[in-house]
């Protein structure tokens, strides 16, 4: 459901059991490997865990956030489908009620780059034109851009990534 909000009009209400899925742009990180190696390992955080992306057509893997950034999965399968790159998607994150919080990680092999948390908001008005993503009311960091679509939607189900600047500039 589409709703007015302190943020404007477009916002995206959920519920506890809303899943959603995140189209992530994130900059290169530029410390250690990342200064020469312009490239990204994301994993997407929230307050009920880690998702780890299996690509665009199926939700992405939940484990907790222990086991995500823990060194298993660090020298493992890492960032799953989104291994050595800039964009990712994340389909099946679910809400939760646990602030509803998404936090990108670039997982790097000791200290892994954690990304500014922003609050879970979806824009509404999200639509395809011309096989270009088209939002009003993207999340952007200083170091990434990300789009919420509740799954229910079919606005952004045919898209597998999203054609966009990169947020770094």
């Amino acid at each position: 459901t589409s709703t007015r909000s302190a943020l404007g009009a477009g916002i995206q209400k959920f519920t506890a059991d809303t899943k959603v899925t995140v189209l992530m742009v994130m900059a290169p990180g530029n410390k250690g490997i990342r200064r020469i190696e312009k490239t990204a390992d994301p994993v997407l955080c929230t307050d009920d865990g880690c998702y780890i992306s299996q690509g665009a057509a199926i939700p992405a893997r939940q484990k907790a956030v222990h086991k995500t950034l823990g060194i298993s999965n660090t020298f493992g399968r890492r960032a799953g489908d989104c291994n050595h790159s800039l964009g990712c998607v994340f389909r099946g994150v679910e809400v939760g009620n646990a602030g509803n919080y998404l936090q990108p990680v670039d997982l790097k092999m000791v200290i892994h780059d954690r990304r500014a948390r922003l609050p879970l908001v979806a824009d509404a008005t999200c639509r395809m034109a011309s096989g270009t993503l088209l939002c009003a009311k993207p999340l952007i960091a200083d170091d990434y851009m990300m789009w919420v679509e509740s799954d229910a939607s079919d606005r952004l189900r045919r898209w597998p990534m999203p054609r966009a600047a990169n947020p770094a500039a």
